[in-house]
């Protein structure tokens, strides 16, 4: 499920099986196995992404792009709270400098999402 792989990627794992639990977790998203809103409901998913990101910054820029697509991904959900209150804009601003430019437009794009899905821009129903 979804949040036993968000527990694989606690920084208290060996650092494979914290990689493979990213990109299963991002390939469930993007295919849809794992709808966004119910991602973003796995306690402290997004504090374990960016945790994972800044611990494996020096890993294929494949996998940090998958990181970066998972963000993305759920940035566009209607619901980005939890995002936000993670401080995902503030952390991909302050890794874009070190980011390899394999992921520049991964990074770019995860944080386009999150700058237009601001909690704070969705209307009341």
């Amino acid at each position: 499920t979804g949040a036993e792989l968000a527990g694989k990627l606690s920084p208290k794992r060996l650092p494979e099986i914290r990689d493979r639990a990213l990109k299963a977790l991002a390939s469930k998203v993007e295919l849809g196995l794992l709808p966004c809103e119910v991602a973003l409901e796995i306690p402290g998913l997004p504090q374990l992404v960016l945790h994972w990101l800044n611990d494996r910054q020096e890993v294929e820029p494949q996998l940090l792009n998958a990181a970066f697509k998972l963000l993305a991904k759920l940035a566009k959900n209607p619901d980005t709270t939890r995002l936000h209150e993670a401080g995902c804009v503030a952390f991909l601003q302050d890794f874009r400098p070190q980011a390899p430019s394999q992921c520049l437009d991964a990074l770019d794009a995860a944080l386009w999402a999150l700058l237009c899905h601001r909690p704070e821009a969705i209307e009341p129903s």
